[in-house]
C-alpha cells in the first residue's frame, strides 16, 4: 500500500518545495503510513498499530495507578458490557477494548490509545440513564477507532510539555525510578473537528444497538448548563473535550437521522434501572484514601499521618503521595513498599538506588519502627540530598524519600525534617471511621419543584444547584412523588 502526500509546485508552495521535502523526510523517518479507520483512506502517522497498542498498555498502568480501580466488580462488569456491544458495531472492531471504571470523582471521561476507555466514578454519578452512558462510551470509543489519541500522542512526540512531576524528575532523577509521573489529559484535548467526528461515532454506534442517542446531547446540555452557571466551575470533561453552542442541536439532529437510516429498534430501558446501578457510588473526593485538615494529612486506611508544610502542595493519587515545597527545590514523595519489614525494604531500595550512602540506623519515630538513611545523589555537577525514612505500620510498610539540592538545604532543611520526622500513627476514631458521601437514590415525598423537594430530603440549599445538575434538571422543574431524585448524604 502506497502513501501519496503529492506536493503543489504553483505559487508559494513550489518557493517552499525544497523544505517541505526535508520537513516531510524527516516526519517519514519517525512514523509511516495508517489506515484511517472511519474513512478508510490512508493518512501519515508517527506510530502504527501495533505501537499504539503497546502505548495504551503502556499508559494503562500508569492511569490504573494514578487513579486506581473503583471497588465495583459489578458496576466493572456492567460499564464493560456496553463498551464491548458499542465497540462490536465500530469500525474496529477487530481491536481488544478495555473499558474501566476508575476511583475518582472527577466528572470526566477518557480514552488512550489501543483500546482503553476510561469512566471515572464522578462522571457516573452524573448520568441519568443507562443511554446517556452509552452514548459518552460511544463517544469515547469514537476517539479510539479514529485514533485522535495517537494523533495527539503524535504531537506529544514533536512538543513535548512539562508538568510538576516532569520537571521534578528533571530536577531530581532519582524520583523517576519510584513515582509514576501522573497522565497529563491535558495534552489530549481535541480539536473540535475531533470531537464532532466522536459524536457522529458516538451516536451511530449507541443507536446501533438501540439506545437512544438523544441522551448524549441532554447530558451535554447539563454540562453547558454547569458552565453558564455563575460561579460554578467549569466540569473537567468540557476542559479536555471543547463544547460547542450547537452541540447539542447537532448531537439531537444526528440522532434523528441514525434513528431513520437504520432499523433502530429502541432498549426502551427505565432511567431507574441504571439509577440503581449506582445507588451508593462514591461521590467526590474518598476521604478513606487520604485527607488533609488543618495542615495534616491523614490516611485513615493505613492509619498514619504526617505534617505538611505551610504553602506546601500536596498531591495524593492511589500510588503514591507527593509534597512539593512552593518553588518546587524540594519534594517529599511517598509511597508504599512491597517488603515486609522497614529493614528490609531499606536493603530494597538501596540494592536499586544509584545512591553514594551515609548514615543509617534503625530507631522508632512516634512509636513506629523506622530506618532512617541520608545519602546523596550526584548528576554530574548536580548533588541531591536524599533523606530516606523506611516506615513500618500495623498495615504496610512505608517509604519517604526526601528530595533537596545541597544548595537549597538551608532554605527546605527544616520543613523536610518536620514532614520526615512527623510521621505517626493515628488513633483517633473519628478519623480511623471516617466516610466518604456516597449518592443515594430516593423517591420524591411530594409533588413540587426540585427546589422544594430537595428542601424536604434535607439537601441543604448551597448544595441543591449541584443536586439539580446531578440529576440533569433544573431547580424550578416539576417532580411528581415517588420520581427518583439523587441525593448526596
Amino acid at each position: 500500500m502506497t502513501c501519496p502526500f503529492p506536493l503543489r509546485t504553483n505559487g508559494m508552495a513550489r518557493r517552499l518545495q525544497a523544505v517541505t521535502l526535508l520537513a516531510l523526510a524527516g516526519l517519514l523517518l519517525l512514523g509511516g503510513c495508517a489506515r484511517d479507520y472511519v474513512s478508510g483512506r490512508s493518512t501519515l502517522s508517527l506510530i502504527d498499530e501495533e505501537e499504539e497498542i503497546a502505548l495504551g498498555k503502556q499508559y494503562d498502568k500508569q492511569i490504573v495507578a494514578q487513579y486506581g480501580l473503583y471497588d465495583d466488580p459489578d458496576l466493572a462488569v456492567y460499564l464493560d458490557g456496553i463498551g464491548q456491544s458499542l465497540a462490536a458495531v465500530s469500525q474496529r472492531s477487530g481491536l481488544e477494548y478495555h473499558f474501566r471504571v476508575l476511583d475518582d470523582g472527577v466528572v470526566n471521561a477518557f480514552a488512550l490509545p489501543g483500546g482503553y476507555v476510561y469512566m471515572p466514578r464522578g462522571i457516573l454519578a452524573y448520568f441519568n440513564s443507562e443511554d446517556e452512558l452509552a452514548g459518552v462510551l460511544g463517544h469515547e470509543t469514537g476517539h479510539v477507532v479514529a485514533r485522535h489519541s495517537v494523533k495527539q500522542m503524535s504531537q506529544r512526540i514533536l512538543f513535548t510539555g512539562f508538568g510538576i512531576t516532569d520537571r521534578l524528575a528533571a530536577r531530581f532523577p532519582v524520583v523517576g525510578g519510584l513515582a509514576t509521573a501522573p497522565i497529563n489529559l491535558g495534552l489530549l484535548k481535541y480539536s473540535r473537528d475531533q470531537e464532532n467526528e466522536s459524536d457522529r461515532l458516538g451516536v451511530e454506534y449507541s443507536t446501533r444497538v438501540g439506545y437512544d442517542a438523544h441522551a448524549m446531547a441532554d447530558f451535554f446540555h447539563t454540562l453547558g448548563a454547569m458552565t453558564a452557571a455563575s460561579g460554578h466551575a467549569t466540569p473537567t470533561y468540557l476542559s479536555s473535550h471543547p463544547h460547542s453552542e450547537d452541540r447539542y442541536e447537532n448531537v439531537n439532529r444526528l440522532a434523528d437521522e441514525w434513528q431513520q437510516k437504520i432499523e433502530y429498534t429502541p432498549r426502551n430501558l427505565e432511567p431507574s434501572a441504571y439509577l440503581k446501578r449506582i445507588d451508593g457510588i462514591v461521590y467526590g473526593p474518598d476521604p478513606r484514601r487520604g485527607f488533609t485538615d488543618e495542615g495534616m494529612f491523614y490516611h485513615p486506611d493505613l492509619a498514619f499521618r504526617f505534617p505538611v508544610p505551610e504553602e506546601w502542595k500536596l498531591d495524593n493519587t492511589a500510588s503514591r503521595v507527593l509534597v512539593v515545597a512552593p518553588d518546587e527545590k524540594a519534594v517529599v514523595q511517598v509511597a508504599l513498599s512491597a517488603e515486609p519489614s522497614a529493614e528490609q525494604a531499606a536493603d530494597a531500595f538501596m540494592a536499586e538506588a544509584k545512591l553514594t550512602p551515609g548514615e543509617r540506623r534503625a530507631t522508632a519515630i512516634n512509636g513506629l519502627p523506622v530506618v532512617i538513611i541520608e545519602a546523596t545523589h550526584v548528576d554530574g555537577r548536580a548533588r541531591t540530598r536524599v533523606r530516606m525514612r523506611f516506615v513500618e505500620l500495623e498495615k504496610a510498610v512505608l517509604i519517604f524519600l526526601g528530595l533537596v539540592a545541597e544548595q537549597d538545604l538551608g532554605t527546605h532543611g527544616g520543613d523536610l525534617a518536620t514532614l520526615l520526622d512527623g510521621v505517626a500513627p493515628v488513633t483517633d476514631r473519628k478519623i480511623l471511621d471516617v466516610q466518604p458521601r456516597r449518592v443515594h437514590v430516593v423517591s420524591a415525598p411530594a409533588d413540587g419543584d426540585l427546589a422544594a423537594v430537595l428542601e424536604k430530603l434535607g439537601v441543604p440549599e448551597e448544595e441543591q444547584q449541584e443536586t439539580a445538575f446531578m440529576n440533569g434538571r433544573a431547580l424550578d422543574d416539576q417532580v411528581a412523588r415517588g420520581d427518583w431524585i439523587k441525593v448526596v448524604r
